[in-house]
């Protein structure tokens, strides 16, 4: 088995599009985030994101699927090693999706240090 990793990873949310709130608050100690970032305009599902400390592929999609279960076959937007090393850099997101106070944690445990990059919204 590979060491763990970040991992950004993405999926369509059928089985709740109107609540894609994980099962458990806060999710499993893998999800160190997650935000929904919208919802298909037919409100089939919500588009998920989330940043995973895993191994590899298949531990991300358990880590995924223990909070958010699904009965149909989920469908992946994409899972994406972030980086090998949790010090290279700061996990850097824009002011549209804050870090929850228990992901803060959670990275600062992991030794992971994440800035806000401030993004001027066009009116």
């Amino acid at each position: 088995m590979s060491a763990p990793c970040l991992w950004w990873v993405s999926w369509k949310e059928f089985d709740s599009p109107d609540d894609s709130r994980p099962l458990h608050a806060p999710p499993g100690p893998a999800v160190l985030a997650w935000w929904e970032s919208g919802v298909a305009g037919d409100d089939s599902y919500a588009t998920m994101v989330a940043l995973v400390y895993a191994p590899d592929e298949e531990d991300v999609a358990q880590a995924i699927k223990a909070d958010w279960p699904t009965k149909r076959t989920r469908v992946w937007r994409f899972r994406t090693k972030l980086r090998d090393r949790l010090d290279e850099r700061p996990i850097v997101v824009g002011d549209r999706f804050s870090f929850a106070p228990w992901s803060i944690e959670r990275m600062k445990a992991l030794g992971i240090t994440a800035e806000v990059m401030l993004t001027k919204r066009k009116p």
